[in-house]
């Protein structure tokens, strides 16, 4: 192996000088002073980072308080102490602006081994941790606008799914959502044995309303049954639908047939309390609405069509004795109406 080739004192001083003179990074020696380092001189590289590191100086002067600054104190404590060079970053505020810096502290000994004084050195990582610092804030809005249009995307999504289960007249839910929430709730009741109850209502020779008062009164008509019906019902787990035309559906899930018969009745009084005037008909002055009701608890052979048809049947003989009542069962109706 090579040996390294040596310098004498004269060459490695005019290397120095010349370093100390001409290089754009900080140079500066300090040496303790009690609890303190006292600044012994600095090139002007240093002095251009902050003027106030004059011969004579102070370093508790130059950095003041805080813990950044008492971080940098205790860094030359430590390489008084050890006698090691240290390499430490520090993050000095100057002039109001916040620096980055990587110092390297080495400890100048005399021949007896003792620290006299301390040579620093620093790397100016400002503009790189700046530009860091940037990237940073962009990828956080980037994140951050991603995260808004991931949002919004659900949003929107979620609109566009209700609105296909939503009847845009009469906002109640549609019949396809009818379909799916329906066949849901006689699997689950099925296996639970649990009660259905299932409410199956028709505003009464609606034709003739629309054929007097027009079709523009008629979607009013069934906006405003739509929201009788919407503040009917109660709990998060009925569902109030249109089933088409001016026929709308009711899914009651664990509803005896005595609570379910007192909805329909109380919503009977309710569209009486509407005044909903319907002169092109002998049944009332007002709108009325005909209702079948079946409430039964379900068994393993119970069958969705089962339901809706018996639900159908008792909503036919509602309209057979006459109208504007209301026909209920207790259990599912298989045979042919009376």
């Amino acid at each position: 192996m090579k040996q390294m080739e040596s310098f004498d004192s004269q060459q490695l001083q005019y290397f120095f000088e010349q370093l100390w003179r001409t290089s754009d990074e900080p140079f500066w020696i300090c040496k303790p002073v009690a609890d303190d380092f006292e600044m012994v001189m600095a090139n002007q590289a240093a002095l251009n980072i902050e003027p106030a590191q004059q011969p004579g100086t102070l370093l508790s002067e130059i950095a003041g308080q805080g813990p950044e600054w008492n971080e940098l104190i205790a860094n030359y404590h430590r390489c008084l102490n050890s006698g090691q060079t240290q390499i430490v970053a520090q993050r000095p505020r100057l002039k109001g602006k916040k620096f980055y810096f990587e110092a390297i502290l080495v400890p100048i000994l005399d021949n007896s081994g003792k620290v006299t004084h301390i040579w620093g050195t620093a790397r100016n990582l400002t503009r790189f941790m700046e530009v860091q610092d940037e990237l940073q804030t962009l990828n956080n809005q980037l994140e951050q606008k991603v995260a808004e249009r991931t949002q919004a995307l659900h949003q929107a999504m979620a609109r566009l799914e209700h609105q296909s289960y939503t009847d845009s007249l009469t906002g109640l839910s549609n019949r396809r959502r009818f379909n799916q929430v329906l066949e849901l709730e006689v699997s689950r009741l099925t296996r639970s044995n649990g009660t259905l109850s299932l409410m199956m209502l028709d505003i009464d020779d609606f034709k003739q309303f629309n054929d007097t008062y027009g079709h523009p009164t008629g979607d009013s008509c069934l906006a405003q049954i739509g929201g009788l019906l919407h503040h009917a019902i109660k709990r998060p787990t009925d569902l109030a639908c249109r089933y088409g035309g001016e026929e709308f559906v009711i899914i009651l899930p664990d509803t005896t047939v005595e609570g379910a018969h007192k909805l329909a009745e109380d919503i009977r009084e309710a569209l009486s309390t509407l005044s909903i005037n319907h002169n092109g008909t002998a049944i009332n002055e007002n709108i009325t609405m005909s209702i079948g009701l079946v409430s039964c608890a379900l068994q393993e052979q119970s069958q969705l069509k089962d339901v809706i048809n018996t639900a159908d049947l008792l909503l036919y003989q509602a309209k057979s004795r006459g109208k504007d009542t209301l026909v209920f069962s207790d259990k599912i109706i298989t045979g042919k109406s009376e």
